[in-house]
């Protein structure tokens, strides 16, 4: 008898339904399914970003805001009148008695836009507090 070769054609792959179909591989166009922990990522620049805004938010509206909303309106600055012969240290030191002189003085300055020490009689400046 003779022998008989049978040759095997490599069989088809089969199809896969989207069921089947492992989760890393997918077709182009369509959505990848993805674990719902790692949906959400942000970059080290996107955190910055974010806290960025937030605080930005908070200065914005923080002080103001609480001012209002514990009082029913805008809050009074109380203010002074420079005498002939009064320093920026004096009415620092008279009006900020709690506060260590040079931020106090500093504090005064910033109410005021003031860049330097120099302060005029009949000048009136904003107290903060």
């Amino acid at each position: 008898m003779s022998a008989v070769t049978i040759e095997s054609r490599p069989s088809r792959p089969q199809q896969r339904t989207a069921a089947q179909r492992p989760r890393h591989l997918h077709l182009v166009g369509a959505p990848v399914e993805r674990p719902a922990a790692s949906q959400w990522s942000l970059t080290v620049r996107g955190r910055r970003v974010i806290a960025a805004g937030a605080l930005a938010l908070l200065a914005a509206t923080g002080s103001f805001g609480v001012a209002r909303a514990v009082t029913g309106g805008p809050v009074a600055t109380p203010t002074v009148t420079v005498q002939q012969g009064q320093t920026l240290d004096q009415i620092a030191a008279q009006q900020l008695p709690g506060l260590p002189l040079r931020e106090a003085v500093v504090r005064i300055q910033l109410a005021n836009s003031l860049n330097s020490l120099q302060i005029q009689p009949g000048q009136q400046l904003r107290i903060p507090r």
